[in-house]
């Protein structure tokens, strides 16, 4: 069952973030039928990631994978802050509580990219409050 919800979630940020990429990054002219029916699968993916957020605000116990979470929120064509709703609020203390006294970021698994993608997170909200855990990350590389 845990693994099938892992999948799911996982999923739908790929859609997401497929998605903002094609949006962001092509050169093209897109025409504004397929922009609106880009724009309405990623929100989709966004409602489908808030109805399967867990209680403490984590996405499957895992700080990488709220993270990853959390920046599809920010990043996606509404541009979600931690004002606009507990799901992104949530995800985001969650991450700062797996925060270590050197700055680490990590719950379980690779060490390194957990903290790489929970300070994307963070940084992505541009709340100064998150200033004192981005800068120590600073003084480890």
């Amino acid at each position: 069952m845990r693994t099938s919800r892992m999948s799911y979630i996982a999923m739908a940020l790929i859609l997401v973030f497929t998605f903002w990429i094609f949006v962001s990054f092509s050169t093209a002219e897109i025409n504004k039928e397929l922009k609106a029916q880009i724009d309405t699968a990623i929100e989709r993916g966004i409602k489908y990631l808030q109805s399967h957020q867990d209680k403490e605000g984590s996405y499957g116990n895992h700080a990488g994978i709220t993270a990853l979470v959390a920046t599809a929120y920010m990043r996606c064509p509404k541009h979600y802050t931690e004002k606009d709703g507990a799901f992104l609020k949530d995800a985001i203390k969650y991450i700062v509580s797996k925060a270590e006294p050197d700055g680490s970021i990590y719950d379980r698994g690779p060490a390194s990219y957990i903290t790489a993608v929970g300070l994307m997170a963070l940084v992505e909200t541009k709340n100064p409050e998150y200033k004192e855990i981005i800068e120590k990350q600073s003084d480890i590389y």
